[in-house]
């Protein structure tokens, strides 16, 4: 059965029109089995305090798992004076069809000048136990600042990535409370796709940056040996690439690629068809989406 893989940054669900929907944010996704999202927002009063993971999950009948980059303090005292628990959060988040083994968040590095607006950056991970094709996801959302910012950024998603599947489980050995879950010890999968918004086009360095070749990779590297493969090119070489080759839809970058799903060697020969929908209107994003055969 072919897996089908979309990234969308959501925009904090605010669409080219100007209006807040999440639900039909949810609807142009629908197609994907794996969903990675950005600028995904929890219990924020611009939305009216929406958990929109969990509306997404319910609409799309997924599994879900959040990686925050920020929580900040959004409680209240109820009417008789006590403290309601809330949180504002914002971040990344992958959706699936099959349950997410585990997953973890992973704060990439900041370095922004004082005089600029920027915020912390996470890359998502999750397991995703797709039938005969176990799978390292993750969602990433680099900086809008400076390619500096981003340079600092790509070089530590390049650990995480190369690292994990050697030492980066989020636990080792086995134990009682592990075993009482379910999840007892077990290897990281070698297969590798990350997804997301990097707000780089492929003409900046640290697109070439974040390819390089890498001496170990922890996966398959990339039929050309460099260490991960842009699946949209890769389909378009293939002639199996559909849409306008652009991922944002406003502003200074409109017309720009900088939406990505980066594939390791043996699941960049597994594709069968990648495509942007550019008559979507949830968000100042298109979603990417590119399947693979199984």
């Amino acid at each position: 059965m072919p897996v089908t893989l979309a990234s969308y940054n959501m925009h904090f669900g605010i669409g080219t029109d100007g209006r807040y929907d999440v639900v039909r944010l949810a609807d142009a996704v629908a197609a994907a089995d794996i969903v990675c999202l950005q600028e995904v927002t929890q219990g924020w009063p611009q939305t009216g305090h929406e958990d929109q993971l969990a509306t997404l999950a319910a609409r799309l009948d997924r599994h879900a798992v959040f990686g925050p980059m920020l929580s900040l303090d959004a409680s209240f005292r109820d009417g008789a004076g006590a403290i309601a628990q809330r949180r504002a959060t914002f971040g990344n988040a992958i959706l699936s069809r099959w349950p997410i083994r585990h997953a973890r968040t992973v704060p990439l590095p900041k370095a922004t000048p004082a005089e600029a607006f920027d915020l912390q950056r996470v890359a998502l991970e999750g397991v995703i136990e797709v039938p005969g094709l176990p799978l390292r996801v993750y969602s990433v959302h680099l900086s809008d600042v400076a390619p500096e910012q981003r340079r600092l950024q790509v070089d530590a998603l390049r650990d995480i990535i190369a690292g994990a599947a050697a030492a980066g489980r989020p636990w080792d050995g086995t134990s009682p409370l592990m075993e009482f879950l379910g999840h007892g010890r077990f290897e990281m999968p070698r297969s590798v796709a990350v997804l997301g918004d990097f707000n780089f086009t492929p003409q900046e360095a640290n697109y070439a940056r974040l390819l390089a070749p890498a001496a170990t990779a922890g996966h398959d590297a990339a039929p050309d040996g460099r260490f991960l493969a842009d699946a949209w090119d890769t389909a378009l070489v293939r002639g199996v690439a559909q849409g306008a080759d652009r991922t944002y839809a406003l502003g200074p970058a409109a017309e720009a690629r900088i939406d990505y799903c980066f594939l390791d060697g043996g699941l960049a020969g597994r594709i069968e068809r990648a495509w942007i929908d550019s008559a979507a209107a949830g968000s100042d994003h298109y979603p990417l989406f590119v399947t693979l055969s199984n």
